[in-house]
Protein backbone atom coordinates (compact mmCIF):
# COMPACT_ATOMS: atom_id res chain seq x y z
CA UNK A 1 0.00 0.00 0.00
CA UNK A 2 1.02 3.52 -0.46
CA UNK A 3 1.17 4.34 3.55
CA UNK A 4 3.11 8.22 2.61
CA UNK A 5 0.79 10.60 2.01
CA UNK A 6 1.41 11.01 -1.84
CA UNK A 7 -0.39 13.55 -4.38
CA UNK A 8 -0.07 13.20 -8.15
CA UNK A 9 -0.56 16.12 -10.76
CA UNK A 10 -1.89 14.20 -13.64
CA UNK A 11 -2.02 16.42 -16.48
CA UNK A 12 -2.80 15.53 -20.26
CA UNK A 13 0.52 14.46 -21.12
CA UNK A 14 -0.33 11.33 -18.46
CA UNK A 15 -3.06 10.53 -20.43
CA UNK A 16 -1.73 10.04 -24.18
CA UNK A 17 -0.82 6.63 -23.46
CA UNK A 18 -4.58 6.10 -23.15
CA UNK A 19 -5.15 6.85 -26.58
CA UNK A 20 -6.21 10.21 -25.00
CA UNK A 21 -4.87 14.09 -26.30
CA UNK A 22 -2.49 16.92 -25.09
CA UNK A 23 -3.90 20.33 -24.76
CA UNK A 24 -2.02 20.92 -27.90
CA UNK A 25 -4.05 18.04 -30.38
CA UNK A 26 -7.29 18.94 -28.76
CA UNK A 27 -6.89 22.97 -29.83
CA UNK A 28 -5.47 21.52 -33.55
CA UNK A 29 -8.62 18.99 -33.77
CA UNK A 30 -10.59 22.26 -33.03
CA UNK A 31 -8.75 24.43 -35.65
CA UNK A 32 -8.66 21.67 -37.95
CA UNK A 33 -12.66 20.35 -37.65
CA UNK A 34 -14.06 24.10 -38.18
CA UNK A 35 -16.82 23.76 -40.51
CA UNK A 36 -18.35 20.38 -38.85
CA UNK A 37 -18.12 22.41 -35.31
CA UNK A 38 -20.11 25.64 -36.96
CA UNK A 39 -22.84 23.42 -38.39
CA UNK A 40 -23.46 20.37 -35.21
CA UNK A 41 -22.45 22.61 -32.34
CA UNK A 42 -25.70 25.03 -32.70
CA UNK A 43 -28.39 23.07 -33.00
CA UNK A 44 -26.95 20.71 -29.50
CA UNK A 45 -26.55 23.45 -27.35
CA UNK A 46 -29.09 26.15 -29.05
CA UNK A 47 -26.89 29.03 -29.85
CA UNK A 48 -26.31 30.42 -33.33
CA UNK A 49 -23.32 29.46 -36.08
CA UNK A 50 -22.07 32.78 -35.50
CA UNK A 51 -21.24 32.19 -31.48
CA UNK A 52 -19.05 29.16 -32.53
CA UNK A 53 -17.19 30.85 -35.41
CA UNK A 54 -16.56 34.14 -33.22
CA UNK A 55 -14.96 32.10 -30.55
CA UNK A 56 -12.73 29.58 -33.34
CA UNK A 57 -12.13 33.15 -35.07
CA UNK A 58 -10.52 33.60 -31.98
CA UNK A 59 -8.72 30.77 -30.72
CA UNK A 60 -7.00 30.75 -33.96
CA UNK A 61 -5.83 33.89 -33.65
CA UNK A 62 -4.93 34.11 -30.59
CA UNK A 63 -2.23 31.30 -30.94
CA UNK A 64 -2.31 30.09 -27.51
CA UNK A 65 -1.36 26.23 -26.20
CA UNK A 66 -4.71 24.92 -24.97
CA UNK A 67 -8.40 25.92 -25.44
CA UNK A 68 -8.80 26.24 -21.37
CA UNK A 69 -6.02 28.93 -21.61
CA UNK A 70 -7.93 30.90 -24.18
CA UNK A 71 -11.42 30.58 -21.95
CA UNK A 72 -10.12 31.70 -18.79
CA UNK A 73 -8.74 34.80 -20.34
CA UNK A 74 -12.64 35.69 -21.31
CA UNK A 75 -14.11 34.73 -17.86
CA UNK A 76 -16.76 38.11 -18.34
CA UNK A 77 -18.07 36.29 -22.01
CA UNK A 78 -20.69 33.67 -21.52
CA UNK A 79 -21.73 33.52 -24.76
CA UNK A 80 -17.98 32.98 -25.72
CA UNK A 81 -17.42 30.73 -22.51
CA UNK A 82 -20.40 27.95 -23.73
CA UNK A 83 -19.45 28.57 -27.39
CA UNK A 84 -15.34 27.27 -26.01
CA UNK A 85 -16.92 24.62 -24.06
CA UNK A 86 -19.00 23.33 -26.21
CA UNK A 87 -15.86 22.53 -28.77
CA UNK A 88 -14.34 21.34 -26.23
CA UNK A 89 -16.50 18.74 -24.98
CA UNK A 90 -17.55 17.59 -28.79
CA UNK A 91 -13.64 17.29 -29.48
CA UNK A 92 -13.04 15.14 -26.68
CA UNK A 93 -16.20 12.42 -27.39
CA UNK A 94 -13.78 10.87 -29.97
CA UNK A 95 -11.57 10.22 -27.63
CA UNK A 96 -13.36 9.42 -24.99
CA UNK A 97 -15.62 6.54 -26.90
CA UNK A 98 -12.31 4.62 -28.38
CA UNK A 99 -10.21 4.67 -24.92
CA UNK A 100 -10.05 1.18 -23.69
CA UNK A 101 -8.39 2.50 -20.53
CA UNK A 102 -5.32 0.16 -21.83
CA UNK A 103 -2.14 1.09 -22.37
CA UNK A 104 0.42 -2.16 -23.44
CA UNK A 105 4.01 -0.99 -21.81
CA UNK A 106 3.14 2.52 -20.56
CA UNK A 107 0.30 1.31 -18.17
CA UNK A 108 1.21 4.01 -15.19
CA UNK A 109 -2.35 3.45 -14.08
CA UNK A 110 -1.49 -0.62 -13.61
CA UNK A 111 1.64 0.13 -11.71
CA UNK A 112 0.16 2.61 -9.08
CA UNK A 113 -2.95 -0.06 -8.60
CA UNK A 114 -0.59 -3.04 -7.89
CA UNK A 115 1.18 -0.75 -5.66
CA UNK A 116 -2.24 0.56 -3.87
CA UNK A 117 -3.21 -3.41 -3.52
CA UNK A 118 0.03 -4.76 -2.69
CA UNK A 119 -0.86 -6.03 1.18
CA UNK A 120 -3.95 -5.02 0.99
CA UNK A 121 -6.03 -8.16 1.67
CA UNK A 122 -9.59 -6.64 2.01
CA UNK A 123 -11.14 -2.85 0.74
CA UNK A 124 -10.92 -1.90 4.26
CA UNK A 125 -7.26 -2.19 4.38
CA UNK A 126 -7.39 -0.65 0.22
CA UNK A 127 -9.06 2.38 1.88
CA UNK A 128 -5.59 2.55 4.30
CA UNK A 129 -3.46 4.27 1.06
CA UNK A 130 -2.91 7.72 1.23
CA UNK A 131 -3.31 8.92 -2.20
CA UNK A 132 -4.66 11.58 -3.61
CA UNK A 133 -4.50 12.33 -7.62
CA UNK A 134 -4.82 15.56 -8.14
CA UNK A 135 -6.27 15.88 -11.88
CA UNK A 136 -5.95 19.06 -14.83
CA UNK A 137 -7.94 16.63 -17.20
CA UNK A 138 -11.28 16.33 -18.32
CA UNK A 139 -11.88 12.93 -18.79
CA UNK A 140 -12.38 10.29 -15.63
CA UNK A 141 -9.71 7.80 -17.10
CA UNK A 142 -8.41 7.15 -13.30
CA UNK A 143 -11.97 7.29 -11.96
CA UNK A 144 -12.55 4.42 -14.48
CA UNK A 145 -9.18 2.20 -14.13
CA UNK A 146 -9.72 2.22 -10.43
CA UNK A 147 -13.65 1.64 -10.15
CA UNK A 148 -13.65 -1.54 -12.65
CA UNK A 149 -10.10 -2.47 -11.05
CA UNK A 150 -12.03 -2.71 -7.19
CA UNK A 151 -14.97 -4.27 -8.29
CA UNK A 152 -13.61 -7.00 -9.52
CA UNK A 153 -10.84 -7.74 -6.48
CA UNK A 154 -13.12 -6.95 -3.95
CA UNK A 155 -16.00 -8.63 -4.52
CA UNK A 156 -17.12 -7.57 -0.94
CA UNK A 157 -17.32 -3.64 -1.85
CA UNK A 158 -20.98 -2.26 -2.74
CA UNK A 159 -21.03 -0.02 -6.27
CA UNK A 160 -21.95 2.97 -3.81
CA UNK A 161 -18.42 2.35 -1.58
CA UNK A 162 -16.22 1.71 -4.55
CA UNK A 163 -17.26 5.53 -5.89
CA UNK A 164 -17.22 6.97 -2.71
CA UNK A 165 -14.00 6.26 -2.33
CA UNK A 166 -12.76 6.73 -5.95
CA UNK A 167 -14.30 10.13 -5.78
CA UNK A 168 -12.43 10.80 -2.53
CA UNK A 169 -8.90 9.78 -4.00
CA UNK A 170 -9.67 12.04 -7.50
CA UNK A 171 -9.83 15.49 -7.39
CA UNK A 172 -10.46 17.44 -10.81
CA UNK A 173 -9.51 20.97 -10.43
CA UNK A 174 -11.22 21.74 -13.80
CA UNK A 175 -13.84 19.69 -13.60
CA UNK A 176 -14.47 16.79 -15.74
CA UNK A 177 -17.13 14.96 -17.94
CA UNK A 178 -18.66 11.28 -18.06
CA UNK A 179 -17.80 9.37 -21.68
CA UNK A 180 -20.30 9.73 -24.11
CA UNK A 181 -22.73 7.33 -25.20
CA UNK A 182 -22.56 5.11 -28.43
CA UNK A 183 -23.77 6.83 -31.20
CA UNK A 184 -24.52 10.32 -32.29
CA UNK A 185 -23.92 12.97 -29.51
CA UNK A 186 -26.83 14.39 -28.23
CA UNK A 187 -28.18 17.60 -26.63
CA UNK A 188 -28.16 15.91 -23.28
CA UNK A 189 -24.74 14.47 -22.88
CA UNK A 190 -23.39 17.60 -24.32
CA UNK A 191 -25.28 19.96 -22.50
CA UNK A 192 -24.37 18.18 -19.00
CA UNK A 193 -20.74 18.32 -20.78
CA UNK A 194 -20.58 21.74 -21.27
CA UNK A 195 -21.82 22.44 -17.68
CA UNK A 196 -18.99 19.56 -16.26
CA UNK A 197 -16.32 21.51 -17.69
CA UNK A 198 -14.80 24.39 -15.12
CA UNK A 199 -12.10 26.81 -16.51
CA UNK A 200 -13.08 29.98 -14.73
CA UNK A 201 -13.49 31.41 -11.19
CA UNK A 202 -16.80 30.24 -9.43
CA UNK A 203 -18.11 28.73 -5.91
CA UNK A 204 -17.31 25.08 -6.72
CA UNK A 205 -14.61 25.74 -8.82
CA UNK A 206 -12.78 27.79 -6.12
CA UNK A 207 -13.40 25.46 -3.30
CA UNK A 208 -11.74 22.43 -5.59
CA UNK A 209 -8.68 24.72 -5.77
CA UNK A 210 -8.22 25.10 -2.20
CA UNK A 211 -8.81 21.33 -1.54
CA UNK A 212 -6.32 20.19 -3.92
CA UNK A 213 -4.24 23.27 -1.91
CA UNK A 214 -4.30 21.73 1.16
CA UNK A 215 -3.32 18.28 -0.62
CA UNK A 216 -0.27 19.93 -2.01
CA UNK A 217 0.79 21.46 1.34
CA UNK A 218 -0.18 18.23 3.09
CA UNK A 219 1.84 15.96 0.98
CA UNK A 220 4.89 13.59 1.93
CA UNK A 221 5.73 12.91 -1.72
CA UNK A 222 4.53 15.98 -4.70
CA UNK A 223 4.90 14.02 -8.11
CA UNK A 224 3.72 15.38 -11.68
CA UNK A 225 2.89 13.01 -14.61
CA UNK A 226 2.66 14.30 -17.76
CA UNK A 227 1.91 17.98 -16.69
CA UNK A 228 3.19 20.72 -18.13
CA UNK A 229 3.95 23.36 -15.73
CA UNK A 230 1.41 26.35 -17.23
CA UNK A 231 2.30 29.06 -14.60
CA UNK A 232 -1.78 29.43 -14.80
CA UNK A 233 -1.85 25.43 -13.34
CA UNK A 234 1.02 26.17 -11.53
CA UNK A 235 -0.65 29.01 -9.24
CA UNK A 236 -3.69 27.14 -8.85
CA UNK A 237 -1.89 24.38 -7.15
CA UNK A 238 -0.80 27.26 -4.29
CA UNK A 239 2.69 27.98 -5.54
CA UNK A 240 4.60 29.91 -5.39
CA UNK A 241 3.23 31.15 -2.24
CA UNK A 242 3.70 27.62 -0.98
CA UNK A 243 7.47 27.04 0.08
CA UNK A 244 9.52 24.51 1.29
CA UNK A 245 8.88 25.79 4.74
CA UNK A 246 5.51 26.02 4.22
CA UNK A 247 5.00 22.73 3.04
CA UNK A 248 5.79 18.81 4.28
CA UNK A 249 7.90 17.28 0.86
CA UNK A 250 11.74 17.96 0.57
CA UNK A 251 11.13 18.26 -3.51
CA UNK A 252 9.49 17.73 -6.46
CA UNK A 253 9.31 14.83 -8.72
CA UNK A 254 8.09 15.48 -12.45
CA UNK A 255 7.89 13.85 -15.86
CA UNK A 256 9.52 15.64 -18.63
CA UNK A 257 8.50 14.25 -21.75
CA UNK A 258 7.55 17.12 -24.08
CA UNK A 259 10.14 19.78 -22.13
CA UNK A 260 13.16 20.87 -23.50
CA UNK A 261 16.23 21.96 -21.61
CA UNK A 262 15.68 25.42 -21.94
CA UNK A 263 12.25 24.79 -20.30
CA UNK A 264 13.48 23.24 -17.26
CA UNK A 265 14.87 26.71 -15.31
CA UNK A 266 11.66 28.47 -15.82
CA UNK A 267 9.65 25.71 -14.85
CA UNK A 268 11.82 26.06 -11.42
CA UNK A 269 11.17 29.82 -11.33
CA UNK A 270 7.41 29.63 -11.33
CA UNK A 271 7.22 27.42 -8.43
CA UNK A 272 9.67 30.17 -6.55
CA UNK A 273 12.56 29.89 -4.99
CA UNK A 274 14.05 27.08 -2.89
CA UNK A 275 12.14 24.30 -4.12
CA UNK A 276 14.28 21.18 -5.61
CA UNK A 277 13.19 18.87 -9.02
CA UNK A 278 13.48 15.40 -9.65
CA UNK A 279 12.81 15.82 -13.63
CA UNK A 280 12.73 12.49 -15.83
CA UNK A 281 14.39 12.15 -18.76
CA UNK A 282 12.52 13.43 -22.01
CA UNK A 283 11.99 9.78 -23.11
CA UNK A 284 11.42 8.76 -19.57
CA UNK A 285 7.41 7.65 -19.43
CA UNK A 286 5.24 8.14 -16.79
CA UNK A 287 5.46 4.43 -16.38
CA UNK A 288 9.04 4.28 -16.56
CA UNK A 289 9.34 7.37 -13.86
CA UNK A 290 7.36 5.78 -10.98
CA UNK A 291 8.88 2.61 -11.35
CA UNK A 292 12.53 4.07 -11.31
CA UNK A 293 12.04 6.61 -8.31
CA UNK A 294 10.73 6.57 -4.73
CA UNK A 295 7.95 8.32 -5.44
CA UNK A 296 5.07 5.35 -4.37
CA UNK A 297 6.10 4.58 -0.52
CA UNK A 298 5.32 1.57 1.57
Amino acid sequence: MIAVPTVLIVGAGAGVPYELPSGRRLLEDAIGASRELVRELPPLLDMTPEMVRGFLDRLRTADCGSIDAMLERHSYDEHLLRAGRGVMAYCLAPYLRRTTLTAPGADWLKFLWNKMVDGAHTFQDLRKNRLHVVSFNFDRLVELKLTRAIMALYGTASAAEVTEFVETIVIHVQGAIDHPPHGPLTAEWLGAAVKGIRVVREPEYDLTINIAQHLVQSADVLCCLGFGHHQDNVSKLGFPELTPASARCEKVFSTAVGLNEGQLPEIVRTYGGGWSFDFGRDDESCLDFLANRDVLRG
